[in-house]
């Protein structure tokens, strides 16, 4: 049996001897080329063997796409691994619409590339490669402007992206609060086949819990001609997407029914005994750690996890805060163009924690535009914005009002029980359980509203009031509250 041979095509020389020493060691032959043009006119010469092309899509001349057109025409089926280093979101789609193996992001794992090559060369290709799309418009969305950026960690979710736009699987998008999680999914949806279809989007803590299985799958309703049926979303998106904003806030009831469209493509409207076919893909998303909720269907979780991206935090990646924040503010002042933020101002941004992520470095942004329109931003610009934002989030004067009303309300009680206290033989022992009997009269009530609010889910009840799920059972017991 012949060895497998694989080509590279790269000007840095780096790569290609730490690639072709690996790739020597597993016994594979290879040839190594440093522009397209002298690869593209070996693929053309029908005596020199390949099995498998590893190309940078940044060479002297033509770039490595035009490799794997010529791939596609001269030998379809041979694959191909890109590589990069400046990936963005427009070249991990392009790579996927071009059908090429894999899309490695430099710099690379050796390791983990050499495992990609050998998959490459193992597999077996039975079809053409898909013709390339050549012009796809990255730039007007602002859904992908809040995902600009250079980093490792934000170029590894173009890829996810660009491989989930090619499949109709479900996709489970997490994040941190704020991450632009809802943008994956547009994303996503604009760059696949469904582009030209709607893209339905829901929050489900924005629509009252009693009617959310009302809204999502619809129900029958009484006509004067007739019963009539109301279309929920899983209806309303039709052949398009829709995306759920938290999935974790959905009752168990339309969790059920979430599981059942995403296993078998059917729903049931309420007050209906007819199941109806959904064609949408399903969007999903979530801040929150599905497997810590024991009210959260496991069945779903294990669904969803089929295809599922994890969108990196700000605070992880904040090379990229500046780009995001100066596509913001073009979009937003165009008189002012590229360059509208000063050094320091730059530098700040670049340096914060950004806890709210993207959502509050594009408020941040808004702001400073806001208080100072068609003027350069400097650095007191940008952080009054900031500071502003934060204030304004942290109290608000209806807050301190109504946290004076409720200490009011306390040190009543408590001078109350003092005096009554004084009146009586009380021993020392007995003004220990003062506390006891305060929390006894205030936990109840509270305990009782937001499990109610929250229909009675304990996980996210716990979640809410910042408590153990065992430490909310507790209490649930000690107060005999079902």
């Amino acid at each position: 049996m012949k060895s497998p041979v694989a080509w590279i095509v790269d000007d840095e020389p780096a790569i290609c001897w730490s690639l072709r020493k690996a790739l020597e060691n597993r016994g594979v032959r290879v040839c190594v080329f440093s522009d397209a043009e002298s690869a593209i006119a070996a693929l053309r010469s029908e005596d020199q063997p390949c099995d498998t092309i590893i190309t940078d899509v940044r060479l002297p001349h033509a770039d490595g796409f035009s490799v794997v057109d010529a791939v596609a025409k001269v030998r379809p089926g041979t694959p191909v691994v890109l590589m990069t280093a400046f990936g963005d979101l427009s070249i991990a789609v392009k790579a996927m619409k071009a059908s090429v193996f894999e899309y490695l992001v430099k710099p690379f794992d050796l390791q983990d590339a050499i495992r990609t090559i050998e998959k490459a060369m193992d597999s077996v290709v039975v079809t053409s490669i898909a013709p390339l799309q050549q012009s796809i418009d990255f730039t007007v969305p602002i859904n992908e402007v809040l995902l600009l950026g250079n980093s490792a960690a934000i170029q590894n979710t173009y890829r996810q992206i660009a491989i989930a736009s090619r499949s109709n699987q479900p996709v489970l998008i997490t994040g941190p609060d704020g991450a632009p999680i809802e943008s994956v999914a547009a994303s996503i949806h604009r760059h696949s086949e469904r582009s030209q279809r709607p893209f339905l989007s829901v929050k489900p803590s924005s629509i009252p819990i009693e009617n959310l299985e009302l809204e999502f799958v619809g129900n029958v309703q009484d006509d004067p001609r007739g019963e009539t049926l109301k279309t929920g979303l899983f209806g309303l998106a039709g052949d398009g997407s829709l995306f759920i904003s938290e999935v974790f806030d959905l009752p168990s009831s339309v969790q059920s029914q979430l599981l059942q469209v995403l296993e078998d493509s059917l729903y049931t409207p309420h007050g209906s005994g007819t199941t109806l076919r959904s064609s949408a893909r399903m969007f999903v998303g979530t801040h929150h750690d599905l497997e810590d909720h024991e009210e959260f269907d496991p069945s779903l979780l294990q669904r969803l996890r089929v295809m599922q991206i994890d969108v990196p935090p700000l605070g992880s990646r904040r090379e990229d805060a500046i780009l995001v924040a100066q596509a913001i503010a073009n979009r937003m002042n165009t008189n002012c163009a590229n360059g509208m933020f000063s050094l320091s101002a730059m530098h700040w941004i670049s340096t914060q924690e950004w806890p709210g992520d993207v959502r509050q470095l594009r408020n941040v942004i808004e702001k400073a535009i806001a208080l100072y329109p068609n003027q350069p931003l400097d650095l007191s610009n940008v952080r009054e914005a900031y500071e502003l934002i934060e204030v304004r989030t942290a109290r608000h004067p209806a807050d301190d009002a109504r946290d004076r009303s409720i200490a009011a309300i306390v040190k009543d009680w408590l001078n109350t029980k003092l005096a009554e206290e004084s009146k009586e033989s009380v021993s020392a022992n007995d003004f220990g359980m003062l506390y006891d009997e305060f929390l006894a009269l205030v936990e109840p009530p509270l305990l009782e509203e937001m499990l109610k609010r929250l229909s009675h889910n304990r996980a996210a009840t716990a979640t809410k009031l910042g408590l153990h799920r065992s430490t909310l059972r507790q209490k649930m017991r000690r107060y005999g509250i079902d």
